[in-house]
């Protein structure tokens, strides 16, 4: 411990370095935790909205072409993101 404290006496960058390091690894797992938390409350919105649709078209005030124009409006269909798009376009390419 002794010589732990002389080196950051003697060369205060390593602590510098130290305290940086733990601060960038706290930082990005902060960032993480909220862009998970950001992803599971829209999925979990997105699929009680999916819920109410449905519910609309079990009770026949919505027609079930409204509830898929509505979802599709939305971009509720496929995958999210960029990979999404190009599944979609490979899913069109073979229904063609």
């Amino acid at each position: 411990m002794n010589e732990l404290m002389h080196t950051f006496a003697v060369k205060p960058e390593f602590l510098i370095g130290l305290v940086l390091g733990t601060l960038g690894i706290l930082g990005a797992a902060y960032i993480v935790t909220i862009c998970v938390r950001t992803s599971i409350r829209g999925t979990c919105e997105r699929e009680q909205t999916k819920r109410e649709i449905a519910a609309y078209v079990a009770e026949g005030s919505l027609t079930s072409e409204d509830a898929e124009r509505i979802l599709a409006a939305n971009g509720w269909t496929g995958f999210v993101g960029s990979c999404g798009r190009e599944a979609k376009k490979w899913r069109g390419a073979q229904s063609a």
